[in-house]
């Protein structure tokens, strides 16, 4: 799972879910070794922030000294709650429309990812998937189907773990899928035309929901991932190393009008919009700590979220 660069997000995730706190950056780029940091059992990092329907809380995963977890933390970073404990790993959370349910993964001993679901309110939860390799969940926008990677292609299924269907069919790595707000389209990344070898060339594409009609939205030189669209539909988040650093930038839906959002010597990607459109979650990764920040959604105002050294 390491996507070098444009799938560095995913790779830090994974590779924190079998247990090493730090990922080498440059090592991997020059195909090095995975290292832990000496500093990482008494460190913690936070990522993959994913904010609730209402704008109240924020579901992110935290990794402390072992395996990581789904956690809740109001959306001012108070009242941080533990909601999965598992002695393999959990990541990857995502709100349904209604509130009542965080779909997330879980990796077993045996490095196998399937996607489960929780109830916030009681930590009631089930398993959807069985030995499927699925990773990144997202709820339609009318909480009937998950949206989902498995093994290098998009796919959907019910919202009770039924009826999965793939939707992407290339000789290309596709992942990171995200749901239109009207549930009409499906974005997401893929390194069709790049180097499927080394895992580079990805670019930010649209579909229709049913894998119809898809096509690239961006064409930038860096590695792009992780879009995110809008309340109102109208832009794209994403996340880019086109300026060198992964960085944050919005898009209009039609893949126009990019602006660059962060501006900091750091990884900043994984972005999640607030209910209201105003503000945007989103991973900083920085002196080998990963944290949850917020800003508003011109990029202005940012603000550490999770405070845990």
């Amino acid at each position: 799972m390491l996507m070098i660069k444009g799938r560095l997000l995913a790779a830090f995730v994974m590779v924190a879910l079998v247990g090493i706190a730090r990922f080498d950056e440059q090592g991997a780029r020059a195909g090095g070794t995975v290292s832990p940091s000496p500093a990482a059992k008494y460190q913690a990092n936070n990522f993959t922030p994913s904010w609730s329907p209402d704008g109240k809380r924020i579901a992110y995963v935290r990794l402390r000294a072992g395996s990581p977890d789904v956690y809740l933390m109001n959306a001012d970073g108070s009242h941080t709650r533990n909601l999965t404990r598992s002695a393999s790993g959990d990541a990857f959370p995502s709100w349904s429309p209604d509130g009542k349910r965080i779909a997330y993964i879980r990796v077993d001993a045996s490095g196998v990812y399937d996607i489960f679901v929780i109830d916030p309110a009681n930590g009631k939860r089930r398993r959807l998937t069985l030995a499927a390799q699925a990773i990144g969940p997202v709820w339609s926008p009318n909480g009937d189907m998950i949206a989902f990677e498995k093994v290098g292609e998009i796919w959907v299924m019910r919202a009770d773990g039924t009826h999965m269907r793939r939707l992407t069919n290339q000789r290309a790595y596709d992942g990171n899928p995200a749901w239109s707000p009207d549930g009409g389209q499906i974005a997401f990344s893929s390194n069709r035309g790049g180097n499927l070898a080394v895992f580079t060339g990805f670019g930010l594409w649209v579909m229709d929901a049913d894998g119809l009609h898809q096509r690239r939205l961006s064409y930038g030189n860096g590695e792009e991932g992780a879009p995110a669209w809008s309340p109102d539909g109208r832009r794209i988040a994403f996340s880019s190393t086109r300026d060198g650093d992964s960085e944050i930038y919005t898009m209009a839906a039609d893949g126009k009008d990019q602006r660059r959002l962060t501006r900091h010597r750091a990884f900043d990607g994984y972005p999640s919009w607030s209910p209201d459109g105003h503000r945007i979650a989103f991973l900083r990764w920085h002196d080998d700590m990963a944290d949850v920040y917020v800003m508003r959604a011109d990029g202005t105002h940012v603000r550490r979220l999770t405070h845990d050294y």
